[in-house]
């Protein structure tokens, strides 16, 4: 199946697509390459999508859009009133991540010390990575327009799988269509 092309003055899906640009340049540079990049859909990313595939044993670095919002007035704070319709600007919101293999024990045996060692250096590697794809981004693409880097957070491990996830919210400067 073919993805449909977004329409060509979608200001977020071109936001989203620069910041997956930088990711990508930024996650290929890495000694452990994630084997999937890319954009992960939904209200939050699920590292158990597949029962054929492994997103986080395989290495998934993912753009995620969280949500856009009228934010010509008063950026990163949402537009108020009743005449928000088509503002010069958009707050618009990402969630930027790695998902990496966390070791996980058996019956008769926990993982060790220096594998935990190991999932916490891949992490803060991989933390870095999103504050340099930000900033490969601010410096490509961001002239004028305001930038707010949230916080690094690590989620889970669940099921085996811990997530570097970073938010970031980018100002769209342009009309679209409302």
């Amino acid at each position: 199946m073919i993805a449909p092309i977004p329409p060509a003055n979608s200001l977020p899906y071109d936001v989203g697509a620069k910041l997956l640009a930088c990711l990508t340049v930024k996650a290929q540079a890495l000694v452990a390459v994630p084997k999937n990049i890319g954009f992960l859909p939904g209200s939050a990313v699920a590292e158990d999508l597949s029962v054929y595939n492994d997103l986080c044993c395989e290495g998934t670095a993912y753009v995620r859009h969280a949500s856009t919002y009228p934010a010509g007035m008063n950026f990163p704070a949402p537009d108020t009133g009743e005449n928000n319709c088509s503002p010069f600007a958009w707050g618009t919101m990402w969630e930027l991540g790695f998902m990496r293999c966390a070791p996980t024990g058996g019956v008769n045996f926990v993982p060790t010390m220096a594998q935990w060692q190991d999932c916490n250096t891949q992490y803060f590697i991989d933390s870095q990575t999103l504050l340099d794809t930000v900033c490969c981004y601010t410096q490509q693409y961001a002239a004028g327009a305001g930038v707010l880097i949230g916080a690094v957070t690590p989620l889970g491990p669940n099921g085996g799988c811990l997530i570097a996830s970073l938010q970031v919210t980018i100002e769209a400067i342009g009309c679209g269509t409302c």
